[in-house]
């Protein structure tokens, strides 16, 4: 039976393509880029402006990437590096850089302190236009700006089309009607519509029985969002706006008001430009340095002359009315600008002065051509929490959280399609008294398939962080760099369905689940914690395919992959890969004997050479199965040859 959702809305025009992705935010953008280089065509809706979700419309183009090792390569895809580095070549090309900027080895126009890549929003807006520009001048893609969904036609188990509509003009529709849909929207705008099942708000503890989830489910009770704003410090100058008619009421419902960064408190604010010692003898960084995407000490141009910074902080996180599931988002909007407006304000006019010499910096004025606003206000919120998709798979706190965890990694998901690492970060609640906010420790964790499509849908995925976590871990799955590993799995995953007659979105199993990681890892996605693999080894293949599918019997202990070891340095190791080969009927010819005799053979060397080896023998059908019985633990040495033990 086919069902139509918003019957009311008519239909003016119809688009034929592959497939249909609704919200181009980071994670949309990413989908977007693997599904037009398989050549698909494609119909693209954005509710603003500008696509790119975080890194353009919400302002928030200071990447959360959080992990130590710091690499460019480890822990994010080929696709979101190159994304990075057109961001650094756009400054590179545009403005004559400083002694000290062009000395940096990664060059990181902000120097922010809590990130290893910025970029102004606009920078980004354009850089990502520009890469789409041919596909839509080919017409392989369309790209509607200004655009949301506004009902969709669904047959059983697949969905059929989706009409959107036009905000400048709520007459005007498009019925895209595809083969596949992505959801790539902040809040999971599809899912009412088609409909299908999600969770929204805090869980409770009964749901999920999570340490740290609220007592109670309270539908209401989501995180925060914000507003960022974008400002610029002029030294000498007075930008001072009027006072807000509100300002009182917004000091008293969300103040008192600080200078804010990662460290600092209530008691112990920041100072705005100069780092201090705490009083427990921790570093409290600088508010202004915290989220800064242009440090004027990097440049030697006079097209830019000033720091600049994007301010979200404590202080501007909105929680008094919920931006998804209450009243319409662009009147919630309004009331959370209203609160940046009124925090920057006292920026201007009450904030600390570091040389203790009264207060105000009026020297800051927003900048609206960093936003693509009149005001310097971001175009749209930054909603750290929307619809969760109620999916095959729901990841829990204790999947992920180190305190759960007797490795170095998270719960291992066989179906990975992507990494994350990050601090479980949720932040306080709208209308709730929230039990918990603040951040728990996690190990590096996998981004499961079966997280990101519905048990009750075909032909659908999501592309963004609305996928199946609670709201606990939704706090470790919405950052830039894990949205764009969503995004770029959830494209690869419609292209590989429609390639392949009989696929679908469903979890993939058996052969269908191996060929499409296969294309991942191909494709430079890691879908396996190794902190020393970047995406372009020559063994990246070979080692990322026999770990997730556990065939490699990866050290639990640290994250390292150790390619380059010999195998008599890792012969417990090397053994028990062997008896998995064994365990699963694969026939690894006189690679055991070569290997075992051969003192100078590399890990890396093993792994892709019995990869190459599979793959013109033939894979036995055992490898494709439930590898979760085969030997994880190194082997003791017996069995290997006396001259190697």
């Amino acid at each position: 039976m086919i069902t139509s959702n918003n019957t009311a809305v008519r239909n003016d025009r119809f688009i034929d393509v592959d497939v249909a992705l609704i919200g181009v935010g980071i994670g949309g953008v990413a989908a977007l880029q693997a599904l037009l280089e398989k050549g698909l065509r494609v119909a693209a809706f954005e509710e603003y402006a500008w696509i790119g979700g975080q890194v353009s419309s919400q302002a928030l183009c200071v990447l959360d990437e959080f992990h130590d090792p710091v690499s460019e390569k480890i822990g994010y895809s080929r696709r979101y590096h190159a994304f990075r580095e057109s961001l650094r070549d756009f400054y590179r090309k545009n403005f004559r850089l400083s002694k000290g900027g062009a000395a940096q080895l990664y060059f990181n126009p902000g120097n922010a302190m809590n990130s290893f890549m910025v970029a102004e929003p606009h920078v980004a807006h354009q850089v990502l236009r520009e890469k789409f520009a041919p596909y839509e001048e080919s017409g392989q893609l369309r790209l509607f700006c200004g655009w949301v969904a506004a009902s969709v036609r669904r047959d059983g188990h697949r969905l059929l089309s989706v009409t959107c509509r036009n905000l400048q003009k709520p007459s005007e529709t498009v019925e895209a009607r595809a083969r596949f849909f992505l959801d790539g929207t902040e809040a999971g705008d599809l899912y009412p519509l088609i409909p299908v099942p999600f969770r929204l708000g805090a869980d409770g503890r009964e749901a999920f029985d999570e340490p740290h989830a609220e007592p109670e489910a309270n539908p209401q009770g989501i995180q925060s969002s914000t507003v960022c704003f974008a400002v610029e410090y002029v030294p000498g100058g007075d930008f001072r706006i009027p006072r807000p008619a509100d300002y009182d009421e917004w000091e008293h419902a969300c103040g008192p008001f600080r200078l804010d960064a990662p460290g600092a408190s209530r008691e112990e604010p920041s100072l705005m430009f100069r780092r201090k010692l705490g009083r427990n003898g921790r570093m409290v960084p600088p508010a202004f340095y915290y989220r800064c995407v242009i440090d004027r000490r990097n440049f030697d141009d006079p097209k830019r002359p000033f720091s600049r910074a994007i301010i979200n902080c404590a202080c501007n996180d909105f929680a008094l009315e919920p931006m998804v599931g209450g009243r319409p988002t662009h009147l919630v909007y309004e009331r959370a600008k209203a609160l940046s407006t009124a925090y920057f304000y006292w920026l201007q006019n009450h904030a600390p002065r570091d040389d203790g010499k009264g207060a105000g910096y009026p020297e800051l004025h927003l900048c609206p051509e960093i936003t693509g606003t009149p005001d310097g206000m971001a175009m749209a919120p930054y909603i750290r929490e929307g619809r969760r998709l109620c999916a095959c798979t729901t990841i829990l706190e204790q999947d992920i959280a180190r305190a759960n965890q007797t490795g170095a990694r998270a719960r291992h998901y066989d179906d990975s399609v992507g990494l994350g690492g990050f601090i479980i970060d949720v932040h306080k609640r709208c209308l709730a008294r929230s039990v918990f906010s603040g951040g728990v420790t996690t190990n590096p964790y996998q981004i499961p398939l079966s997280a990101l499509v519905s048990p009750g849908l075909e032909n659908f995925a999501v592309a963004g962080k609305c996928i199946g976590t609670t709201q606990i871990t939704n706090g470790a799955y919405r950052l830039h760099n894990i949205e764009w590993a969503i995004g770029e799995a959830a494209g690869e995953l419609a292209a590989f369905c429609l390639s392949r007659s009989g696929a679908s979105g469903f979890p993939l199993t058996g052969r269908a689940l191996f060929d499409y990681q296969r294309e991942l890892i191909r494709q430079g996605l890691p879908v396996f914690w190794y902190d020393d693999l970047p995406f372009d080894h020559p063994a990246f293949e070979a080692i990322q395919l026999f770990s997730v599918r556990r065939i490699w019997p990866a050290d639990p202990s640290h994250l390292r992959a150790d390619a380059q070891h010999s195998v008599a340095r890792s012969l417990k190791s090397v053994e028990t890969f062997f008896q998995n080969l064994a365990a699963l009927g694969a026939d690894p010819g006189d690679i055991p004997e070569i290997t075992l005799v051969c003192h100078g053979t590399r890990k890396e060397d093993l792994l892709v050479r019995m990869l190459r080896h599979l793959d013109d023998n033939g894979w036995p059908d055992a490898a494709f199965g439930d590898t979760g019985t085969l030997r994880t633990a190194g082997a003791s040495e017996a069995g290997i040859p006396e001259a190697l033990a």
